[in-house]
Formats: C-alpha cells, sequence, structure tokens
C-alpha cells in the first residue's frame, strides 16, 4: 500500500486508516498514564469544585473521572485497529507511597477494572480480553493480596474475548524487573520449558503478546517504566500536557501516521545504500566529519531549554 501526504492521510475514513494500520502490522501500543494529579492540578480543577488543590477530599471524583479518560483513551486505540493496549497499572513509585494513598489507589483505580461501567462496556463493546501481566507479587508484598483477587475475575469473564487484547502491566524498578525475570526463567527450566523470550513474555504476560510498535507517553517522559520483553523497533512519543487531555483523534491521526511511516523507513533501511543519492551520501559524510569530536550531551539540552537564564551562563 502507497504511504500518502500526511494531509490526505488525516481526511481519510475510519476505515481506510484501520486497513493501513493492518496492513502495516502496527499491532502493540503502549500507554503508561502519568501524571494524573497533575492534570486535577490543572485542567482538572472544574470537576472537582474549583478544589484542585486538595485531591485527598476528592478522591472518589478524582480516581472516577481518571478512570473514565483512561478508558476513553484505549477506547480510541481500539477504535483505529490496534490489536494490544498496554496500560501501566502500577509501578514502583506507586507502591512507595504511603498506605492510605495505596488504599485508594488500589480501592478507586484497580478494582472498577472489575465493575465499572465504562470498562465493561468496553471489554463487551470491542470484544477485549484483559489480562493482568508483570510482577504482579508487589501487591501481596505490600499488603494487599486482594487485588489479586480481582486480577483473576476480570480475567475470567473476558477469557473467551479474541478481538483485541488490553493488558494491565505492574512494574517495579529496572534492576528488581531483571532479577524478577530469572527467577521467572528457573521455574520455567524447572517445568523442563527452554527459556526462549517468547516463553518468558507467555510467562510474564499470559499471553503471546507482540512487540509494542509505539507508546505514547503522558505528561513526563519516564523511559524508566518498560515493560520487559517487549521493546522491538518501537517509535516514542511525548506530550507537553498532563495526562489524560489527549482524546482529539486528529492527534492520534497524526501520530499513527508519524508510526507507520518510521515503520516503513525501518523496514526498508537495509537497503539505505540504494535509497540515497550520491548527493545525499557526500552531505552525509561532510556531517560526519565536522561532527567527528562532538560531543552533544546535557549542554546542549540547556541551550536549547527555554526555561534556563541565559544571564546565568
Amino acid at each position: 500500500m502507497d504511504f500518502p501526504p500526511f494531509k490526505e492521510f488525516a481526511s481519510y475514513s475510519l476505515e481506510k486508516i484501520q486497513d493501513f494500520v493492518h496492513s502495516h502490522e502496527i499491532r502493540t501500543v503502549y500507554l503508561p498514564i502519568d501524571g494524573t494529579r497533575r492534570y486535577f492540578l490543572t485542567l482538572g480543577r472544574p470537576a472537582l469544585g474549583g478544589n484542585g488543590n486538595d485531591l485527598s477530599s476528592n478522591a472518589k471524583k478524582y480516581f472516577e473521572t481518571t478512570v473514565e479518560r483512561t478508558v476513553e483513551i484505549v477506547r480510541l486505540h481500539f477504535k483505529y485497529g490496534i490489536k494490544t493496549v498496554i496500560l501501566l497499572l502500577m509501578d514502583d513509585s506507586a507502591f512507595s507511597r504511603d498506605q492510605t494513598y495505596l488504599a485508594n489507589l488500589i480501592r478507586l483505580g484497580i478494582y472498577p477494572t472489575l465493575y465499572n461501567k465504562c470498562f465493561l462496556d468496553l471489554y463487551r463493546e470491542y470484544n477485549v480480553r484483559a489480562v493482568f501481566g508483570g510482577f504482579n507479587e508487589r501487591y501481596t508484598e505490600v499488603g494487599f493480596p486482594e487485588a489479586l483477587n480481582i486480577f483473576k475475575q476480570v480475567e475470567q469473564i473476558t477469557q473467551h474475548h479474541r478481538d483485541h487484547l488490553l493488558l494491565f502491566f505492574t512494574g517495579t524498578t529496572p534492576f528488581d524487573d531483571y532479577i524478577r525475570i530469572a527467577q521467572r526463567g528457573f521455574k520455567l527450566h524447572s517445568r523442563g520449558t527452554a527459556i526462549t523470550r517468547e516463553a518468558l513474555t507467555r510467562e510474564l504476560y499470559k499471553s503471546n503478546v507482540s512487540p509494542i510498535d509505539y507508546a505514547l507517553y503522558f505528561g513526563f517522559p519516564r523511559d524508566k517504566i518498560l515493560p520487559p520483553l517487549l521493546w522491538g523497533r518501537s517509535t516514542r512519543f511525548y506530550t507537553a500536557n498532563p495526562s489524560l487531555s489527549i482524546t482529539n483523534e486528529q492527534i492520534l491521526r497524526a501520530i499513527y501516521y508519524t508510526a507507520l511511516s518510521r515503520k516503513k523507513i525501518k523496514d526498508e533501511y537495509l537497503q539505505y545504500e540504494q535509497i540515497l543519492s550520491e548527493k545525499q551520501l557526500e552531505l552525509l559524510t561532510e556531517w560526519y566529519v565536522s561532527n567527528q569530536n562532538r560531543l552533544l550531551g546535557p549542554e546542549l539540552i540547556e541551550d536549547l531549554n527555554p526555561f534556563v537564564n541565559r544571564a546565568d551562563h
């Protein structure tokens, strides 16, 4: 399928964009939902009656709105033909918070995956199978083993759904991830199963999950929170605004266009010597030579940062 200019792509029907997503094999999207409290301190203040700075007294409304907007974002991706969406459910920074916050997070943020109408409608409407993968033992370790029962019930009521997969990912820290994966590998070995990436993926995520094609980071670029074993040639997008505010379909089409075009370029990369003209190769050679002793690092970032006071340097 030929690749069109963006203006043309942006005007396509939903069905035609779905065809592009399928034909270019964009299957798996990772959505680390972060910055929900910042959202309520800014754009979410009206939802809390103007008391955006007091989330403790508005916990129920805060989590209800977070769940609703999260489902809306996931629904949009399924609508455009994405087969698997991975949601970051919990990570080490969340587990390290106080018990009161953890209790609210699990009771108001995780339990709704079983009984909230938004989630139930999503499972039914898009025929979504939900699984809870990663390092779920963390809930028992911090004193909330009842969360595992919720996970089991959700997986049971969606186990026969086949059109889409919603993977709720629980992470730790990168170092702990490797240790825990090694432990899973030992279990596989003790059962007589060969330790391969595919086998470890099934063990960790309860499914044959394809590598992530693109990730959309909300709020801050927290690259440390990555689902192990699922990183391939993925494209990463970052939002400057708080999470839960990206529901504009034209923005989503721009993301798909970029991800699709980058995938096409990567698929053709091994033929680069046939793609580049002689003039382009000359320019590339000149750029390499002129920058061979130049190091790009934090100073460059500071130069580009609008918040740095130039008078201080």
